[in-house]
């Protein structure tokens, strides 16, 4: 949407696997930012995974994407 700028924040769970799921708006800006924001977060590609006792464990994250318009 034109004009409009904000900062949504995603929570999602990285899995053993690295594996992105479970995303949720946690903090909404705008309803286009927020589908915005979601679809950046969703092509990103595995992440590393997070380990415990040097085994993989599955962690739940919180993301703030900022939306700000430049001249």
């Amino acid at each position: 949407a034109e004009g409009i700028e904000g900062k949504v924040f995603i929570s999602f769970v990285v899995k053993e696997s690295g594996k992105l799921e479970g995303f949720e708006v946690v903090k909404s800006a705008d309803e286009s930012l927020d589908a915005a924001a979601l679809d950046i977060i969703q092509a990103m590609p595995n992440w590393t995974l997070a380990e415990k006792n040097g085994k993989p464990v599955a962690m739940k994250m919180t993301l703030p994407v900022n939306f700000a318009l430049t001249n």
